[in-house]
């Protein structure tokens, strides 16, 4: 079954995203729009936006996509990389007054508590805090946790055996289907790693795994963004579950095309998230 709902070309033709420009809309709007980008005509079912974890430029862009879209009138259901059996929470966030209770309640399920991977970060919870703000001006925005969560994982047989990520990918890509068939007049925006929106049949570290966006185009057409950083920066992220968690660096790059990528899109610098459960 192929969905097709309202088309979109995203094409971006001189675009930087450190230099703001000001909006065109009204000044009282709870978001700012990208008004850098195009938006026309692509005859795709979703845009699927590859994350670096823990920065604060790349959630902000996929705030001001959304942003855009939901002013123009555009239903939307963000698909974000976070577990759902999260879902319950997230959404009564989305329909709270976001009172500092109604944070604390949102930040107190387990995920938020783990080692940070940049998907615990106060970026990440000002892009759920936007999308609770626009529906709060009667904007259609939904948001989706699409992740596999603990209900749906293989119980190990011995202690040390890994999460497979074939499954996670492949239950990520179902869930998204499932709620293209759910709200086929919205647009659909998924967030998550770049190993996961990138259209791989094959990922470089294991051969044997194919990628969500992969997995998803197999039926449904699938519009992938990735980055480049020209001034490179940092993340927020751990390197092994014994070391401490903090920046990272990352490197500059200019590349204008990637392998299962249909458009790079610059960003000047990246700077680090930290996670949202040690903000003030």
């Amino acid at each position: 079954m192929n969905i097709r709902h309202s088309t979109l070309r995203f094409l971006a033709s001189s675009f930087l995203f450190a230099a703001i420009c000001k909006p065109i809309f009204a000044s009282d709007l709870p978001c700012t729009p990208h008004t850098q980008i195009s938006v026309s005509k692509i005859n795709a079912d979703v845009i699927a936006i590859g994350d670096f974890h823990g920065s604060n430029e790349i959630p902000a862009f996929v705030e001001g996509l959304v942003c855009q879209l939901a002013v123009s009138g555009k239903p939307v259901v963000l698909g974000l990389e976070l577990p759902m059996d999260l879902q319950a929470g997230i959404t009564q966030y989305t329909l709270s007054k976001g009172t500092p209770e109604d944070k604390k309640a949102l930040l107190s399920a387990y995920f938020w508590h783990e080692k940070q991977d940049g998907r615990r970060s106060e970026a990440m919870f000002k892009l759920i805090d936007s999308v609770r703000k626009l529906r709060n001006e009667g904007k259609d925005v939904l948001i989706s946790a699409f992740d596999s969560g603990k209900s749906n994982e293989l119980q190990p047989l011995t202690k040390n055996e890994t999460r497979s990520q074939a499954r996670r990918d492949s239950i990520m890509a179902t869930n998204i289907y499932d709620r293209l068939k759910q709200y086929p007049a919205h647009t659909h925006i998924l967030f998550a790693g770049s190993g996961h929106t990138g259209k791989f049949k094959q990922q470089d570290w294991n051969p044997a795994v194919s990628s969500m966006a992969y997995l998803l185009q197999q039926r449904v057409s699938v519009y992938s963004i990735y980055f480049s950083f020209l001034q490179g920066g940092e993340i927020w992220g751990c390197s092994g579950p014994d070391t401490p968690c903090g920046p990272w660096r990352i490197r500059a790059t200019t590349a204008t095309t990637k392998e299962g990528f249909d458009l790079i899109l610059p960003i000047e610098k990246l700077t680090a998230s930290i996670p949202a459960k040690d903000a003030p």
